[in-house]
């Protein structure tokens, strides 16, 4: 913070407060300077190792689509996981909308009927596959029936969608 000269500094030494307070501004304001460069080599720092992991995780993501085969279903649902272990916990009230937390007055689903509705989604998606349409399409409904709310009945709505074209 800049540092003043009172009225009673000017009147007895002036010149020489004067000086002094300019010489303790600049030496505040050089050590400003200073912490401003580390904090950008900080951040220039953290932004490439953040470059570097994406691209980890790119890379290793291509290997293991290359070599085993596996359903989108199962990849969002492990990243979900992933990103909810990895997250901090909110401790704001749910219901601000200021502080984004879940302003709806719909319930969020349980993890139970997540579950239930992800393996639902699983044999749904077996039918798909096996060109069972008729299958399928019952399935889908049953997810969109029972767990309306979840991101899964999302899915099935629209794979029914997709699914009206098609003769059983």
């Amino acid at each position: 913070m800049a540092e003043r000269v009172g009225l009673f500094g000017q009147l007895l030494l002036g010149p020489l407060m004067e000086r002094r307070a300019i010489n303790r501004n600049a030496e505040t304001l050089d050590s400003v300077e200073a912490k401003l460069g580390d904090l950008r080599e900080t951040i220039k720092r953290q932004g490439d190792e953040i470059v570097h992991l994406r691209a980890m995780i790119v890379g290793l993501a291509e290997v293991i689509h290359r070599s085993v085969p596996f359903e989108q279903g199962d990849l969002e649902h492990a990243v979900t996981a992933a990103l909810d272990a990895l997250s901090p916990r909110s401790t704001v009230a749910s219901g601000d909308p200021y502080r984004h937390g879940p302003t709806s007055d719909e319930p969020s689903p349980e993890a139970e009927e997540i579950e239930a509705a992800q393996a639902l989604l699983a044999v749904a998606q077996r039918h798909h596959y096996a060109k069972e349409f008729a299958q399928a399409r019952d399935v889908y409904q049953e997810i969109v029936a029972r767990h309306p709310t979840t991101k899964q009945a999302a899915q099935a709505r629209t794979q029914l969608d997709n699914l009206r074209g098609i003769k059983a």
